[in-house]
């Protein structure tokens, strides 16, 4: 099944490295989507990255940062919007955080 309201769309996905994340990365990338993937280890993240862009060439791109700060969290919107101009919606697929919740840190940035 293929999931057309995707196409075009631009995501974060957090923890995207391995696992759920990245299943979730191949995902969206297979229904048009652009990705940025986080994860706090880098080079598993290069990894992931490297294999994904085979079959989906300048469609996904690595943020790597600690998705359970604030700080980082901003700088991977900053980098989102740098990248692609826009960002539609998240994946919040790890991060503990003692602050709140992802989309309640700055919701006018995420509409540019």
């Amino acid at each position: 099944m293929h999931y057309s309201g995707i196409t075009n769309k631009v995501a974060v996905v957090t923890e995207a490295a391995e696992g759920i994340g990245y299943a979730i990365v191949s995902l969206l990338l297979k229904a048009g989507a652009k990705v940025v993937l986080n994860d706090i280890n880098k080079q598993k993240a290069v990894d992931a990255v490297t294999e994904l862009t085979k079959d989906h060439p300048k469609s996904c791109s690595i943020f790597s940062s600690d998705a359970g700060d604030v700080e980082p969290i901003n700088a991977l919107v900053d980098f989102t919007l740098e990248q692609y101009g826009r960002l539609d919606f998240t994946v919040p697929n790890t991060g503990i955080t003692l602050f709140g919740i992802f989309w309640g840190l700055h919701p006018p940035r995420f509409k540019k």
